[in-house]
């Protein structure tokens, strides 16, 4: 049984390193990825979701506040609340809300937009027909998870972004 273990760990091995996979932060180009990631700025938002947005990329992108900063990362953000269920009764008993954000990264030195783009994310919550309270609860619950889930799509795409940048330019060197 070890054995069979031991070829399928081997194969696989060699496998995946002929197919040129490679790890995104697993070398001296993940270096550069990091300080490329650090070294941006998040304009402030407001709102629940806004805070659970920046906290979300700071997380992820390991801000550090004593790094001059060579970009700026703006966003803002809409919601859309989208009845799923319906009872017997015709009342509503769960939504979907979509969480749309909208994000551009600007190079500070020259002001030129270096990318921009949207993700969305879908969280969805039951509707508490005697609890307004819990109703509210819940929405906001969906709304954080949402938030952070956009959160993560952005620092991957940012990550993916500047490891192309980092590749392209050892690549010229």
């Amino acid at each position: 049984m070890w054995f069979c273990r031991l070829i399928f760990t081997l194969l696989s091995v060699a496998l995946f390193s002929g197919c040129g996979f490679q790890p995104l932060y697993g070398s001296r180009l993940g270096e550069l990825v990091m300080a490329d990631l650090s070294s941006i700025e998040l304009a402030p938002l407001d709102g629940v979701i806004g805070v659970q947005l920046q906290n979300t990329l700071h997380d992820h992108l390991q801000l550090n506040d004593r790094k001059a900063k060579a970009y700026k990362l703006a966003l803002n953000y809409d919601t859309a609340n989208y009845p799923m269920i319906t009872g017997q009764d015709s009342q509503i008993g769960r939504y979907t809300m979509i969480l749309t954000v909208r994000y551009t990264l600007i190079e500070v030195s020259s002001g030129s937009m270096v990318m921009e783009g949207h993700t969305s994310a879908h969280a969805s919550y039951n509707v508490i027909s005697d609890n307004v309270y819990a109703t509210f609860v819940a929405e906001e619950e969906a709304s954080l998870r949402a938030a952070k889930q956009n959160g993560s799509q952005i620092a991957n795409l940012l990550s993916l972004h500047f490891s192309r940048k980092n590749q392209k330019s050892q690549g010229a060197r």
